[in-house]
């Protein structure tokens, strides 16, 4: 276990941020961060959760797991072991463990409200510390976290329940917080509404590209699902088991520079890797380069399903197929059926198998060429 953590250690030791007086500086990529997709930079290893309960993390050279502990006498329960208290957004920054945690819902002034904080810890998991506190917002454990230059960059929720457990209109607004200092920023609300979200890409030209999502209808949840049934000449119960919402999606970009949010002055984005920009025009998939030169990404067959950048590589599903295009080389390769690749070390894929009697995973590496269709 040590030596997995020495591991860690390492990974977390290339996000330092290097500065030598006015010189200009190499500073690390920006990453996503998220409860649901924890490798870390996608390089050399991820975070997982057991059971959402226990942070472990897989050296992808070794294959090996473990909790992040390393104490050889514990016994990885709850309540004694260090990889506890820590699922929600787990990422690794100058040689530390940082996480969400939340408060429980409580009651000020007549308002509902939940409290979120940034902590730190040793990358054992050891000697943990609250960095931040924001006050009156929360983080899903679906939200997607942009962290870049020692700043973390949040899409955050007003609760939007009153003390009688009614749905009232919510926001999300934009926060930075600073991950050496714990200095917030909020920088406003984009928008308010009933049962409103967001969802961060990434970074491009500089600003955090990102969506907002709420119902056509600016309604509460029953209501709207009290007119489907309405509509539709269905029972409640009848109606929630078909109504899944009409959404729109709304998308904006948020200049670091400036501290600006305005309507996204690019095309409506699909994934954002460091080197390219994902859209579709049409039924074509297409991506901006660094330079905002646009591309067709020629070969694919069948409908786009997902799109996740991982290292160098981005994993396009299309259908049953999985392929992966190099970005550096601009090749596409097509692999021999559909996979969930849960990361990419060294032309190797890091495959999740999920046992479907069970619903646990376990995680295989395969080098690329024996996947290639």
């Amino acid at each position: 276990m040590k030596r997995i953590i020495s591991f860690i250690a390492a990974v977390a030791l290339t996000f330092t941020l290097v500065s030598c007086g006015n010189e200009e500086v190499n500073t690390e990529d920006w990453r996503i961060v998220s409860s649901f997709c924890l490798n870390e930079s996608e390089k050399n290893g991820a975070f997982k959760l057991d059971t959402y309960s226990s942070l472990n993390f897989v050296d992808f050279s070794t294959m090996e797991q473990a909790p992040v502990c390393d104490d050889p006498t514990c016994k990885h329960e709850a309540d004694d072991c260090n990889s506890y208290g820590k699922s929600n957004h787990p990422f690794l920054y100058n040689d530390k463990l940082y996480y969400i945690k939340q408060t429980d819902i409580y009651q000020e002034n007549n308002e509902m409200l939940v409290d979120t904080q940034l902590w730190q810890s040793d990358i054992n998991g050891a000697n943990e510390k609250q960095i931040a506190e924001i006050k009156g917002l929360v983080y899903y454990d679906y939200d997607r976290m942009l962290v870049y230059n020692g700043t973390a960059y949040m899409c955050m929720n007003i609760y939007n329940y009153d003390e009688n457990n009614n749905e009232i209109e919510g926001g999300v607004q934009v926060l930075s917080c600073n991950l050496e200092s714990g200095e917030v920023t909020n920088y406003g609300e984009v928008l308010s509404g009933y049962n409103i979200g967001a969802w961060v890409y990434g970074l491009w030209d500089n600003k955090m590209i990102f969506s907002i999502s709420r119902p056509a209808e600016n309604l509460p949840y029953m209501e709207r699902l009290a007119k489907y049934a309405e509509e539709n000449n269905l029972t409640e119960d009848e109606a929630f088991a078909t109504y899944d919402g009409d959404f729109v999606f709304e998308y904006y970009q948020f200049d670091i520079d400036t501290g600006e949010i305005s309507e996204c002055e690019y095309p409506e984005p699909q994934a954002i890797s460091p080197r390219c920009y994902y859209y579709l025009n049409g039924d074509k998939l297409m991506y901006l380069d660094s330079e905002g030169e646009e591309h067709e990404i020629e070969g694919l067959e069948g409908e786009l399903r997902n799109i996740t950048p991982l290292n160098d590589y981005t994993v396009i599903d299309v259908e049953d197929t999985t392929y992966l295009f190099n970005e550096p080389e601009q090749e596409l390769t097509k692999l021999d059926g559909s996979y969930y690749i849960d990361g990419i070390y060294e032309d190797n894929v890091i495959l999740d198998i999920i046992d479907n009697d069970t619903g646990t995973s376990s995680y295989e590496k395969k080098p690329i060429s024996e996947l290639e269709a």
